[in-house]
C-alpha cells in the first residue's frame, strides 16, 4: 500500500492548471517604493511589480473563522480572500488594484502539502 497522500503527486501539475484556468478576473499587483526625501524620511510611492500586470486571481467574500483570527488587521474593514495560481508574485504588503479598486494584501493563507493555489487576504485601501 503506497503512503503518497490522497493526491498523487503528478496529479498537482493537473490540478494547478484546472484551478488556473477557473481565475476568471485579473488585476495588477503592486508594491511600494520608498525613496529618501533628503530630510531623514521618505515618499512611498506604488508601482506594479515586475511581470505583474493582468495577473489571473478570483475574489471572495472573507468567512468568519478567517475575519476572526484576522480581526486586529482588519481594523473593522471587509476582508477579501484573493486567490491566485499557485506560483503568482503576490506578497504581505503588496496591493491588489482591480480596475479602480485597490486592495491591500493583509497576510498570506496559503499553505498546505499540494500548493495548487496562492490565496491572500486583503481589504479595500479608502
Amino acid at each position: 500500500m503506497s503512503n503518497q497522500g490522497i493526491v498523487h503527486p503528478r496529479l498537482i501539475p493537473l490540478l494547478r492548471t484546472m484551478l488556473e484556468k477557473a481565475l476568471p478576473e485579473t488585476c495588477d499587483i503592486q508594491r511600494v517604493t520608498r525613496t529618501s526625501d533628503g530630510q531623514g524620511g521618505y515618499t512611498e510611492t506604488w508601482v506594479t511589480a515586475a511581470g505583474s500586470t493582468d495577473v489571473p486571481y478570483r475574489r471572495s467574500p472573507m468567512g468568519a473563522p478567517t475575519e476572526q483570527r484576522l480581526a486586529d488587521r482588519l481594523a473593522g474593514k471587509a476582508g477579501w480572500i484573493r486567490t491566485f495560481a499557485y506560483d503568482a508574485d503576490v506578497l504581505a504588503a503588496d496591493r491588489v488594484v482591480d480596475g479602480t479598486s485597490q486592495y491591500e494584501v493583509i497576510g498570506l493563507l496559503s499553505g498546505g502539502a499540494y500548493a495548487t493555489d496562492k490565496r491572500v487576504a486583503a481589504v479595500e485601501v479608502v
